[in-house]
């Protein structure tokens, strides 16, 4: 079965798009996965426009993936597996400085570490994943998608490597803490990738909270990897229905401004104030 042969009930569209009334334009993996954790977090965030400030663990994310993927470009245009002295320099001179601009420069950063520390540790990660990009078949990197279902909006993402010969695709984690499974926030990511492009996802975490940085994927664990089967996609795509339909239906009956169900209270680690920045003002948390 085609991704395009799959149809959803009218009954769960609540009859989009003729009675859509939510002001967006898109949808994501991202959005899926705040939104079915609490709408309140997604009202506030794409709704209301309330970003976070970034902080160090998003800088050394960023740093260390386009470090990476500089790596992908260069053999994928090459031919050639990169030599690992040339990305340490291009990481310095170009993807340090992009980055920090990107994120509104030093003083708009909430820092833990010096940000020299940090420029340090996201090289030193990049070392440590680049004998595996040998490993690797790259097709596209930072591989965008626009898939238009028959929904009001259509779904919009990257995904950080597209391989060839049915490869699995590759999202690149970096994280504190070696995770033996796959977060619930990866996976709701993993399965709209997979509408894209219909294959296995390979999740790569680079864990840096060690004296020598770890990589993990599914060549070592295969709980990694995300498996790509028609019966998901499908039921995927209704997951996507069901939680646009969800959205629309609390702009429609409640607007921008009052606050939509505070489901994050529920599972209260997601309200811890590391992920949500909204709960200080989040009635589900008043005294």
């Amino acid at each position: 079965m085609r991704i395009e042969d799959f149809t959803i009930p009218r009954a769960v569209l609540l009859d989009q798009p003729d009675d859509w009334v939510l002001p967006i334009d898109h949808w994501s993996g991202t959005q899926l996965h705040m939104f079915e954790v609490c709408p309140r977090q997604w009202q506030q965030r794409y709704l209301q426009g309330r970003k976070e400030p970034p902080g160090q663990s998003l800088v050394l994310g960023t740093l260390t993936h386009e470090g990476i993927e500089h790596g992908l470009s260069t053999k994928l245009l090459t031919e050639n597996e990169p030599d690992l002295d040339d990305m340490l320099v291009y990481y310095g001179d170009a993807i340090w400085p992009t980055v920090l601009d990107r994120y509104g420069g030093e003083g708009e950063i909430i820092w833990d570490d010096k940000p020299d520390r940090v420029r340090e540790k996201g090289a030193g990660l990049v070392s440590a994943y680049h004998p595996r990009i040998s490993l690797l078949e790259p097709e596209s990197i930072e591989h965008q998608f626009r898939l238009d279902l028959d929904l009001a909006v259509p779904i919009i993402g990257f995904i950080d490597l597209v391989q060839a010969h049915g490869r699995p695709s590759i999202d690149f984690k970096t994280t504190g803490k070696k995770r033996p499974k796959l977060k619930s926030d990866w996976q709701a990511k993993a399965r709209i990738y997979q509408l894209a492009v219909p294959r296995a996802v390979d999740f790569h975490q680079i864990i840096h909270e060690r004296q020598v940085p770890e990589i993990l994927t599914g060549l070592e664990l295969d709980t990694m990897v995300e498996p790509y089967s028609t019966e998901i996609a499908e039921q995927t795509k209704k997951r996507v229905a069901f939680a646009l339909a969800e959205a629309n239906h609390y702009y429609a009956t409640l607007g921008p401004d009052e606050d939509w169900p505070q489901r994050g209270v529920v599972h209260d680690w997601r309200c811890d104030p590391k992920w949500c920045a909204y709960r200080k003002d989040c009635p589900a948390w008043q005294l």
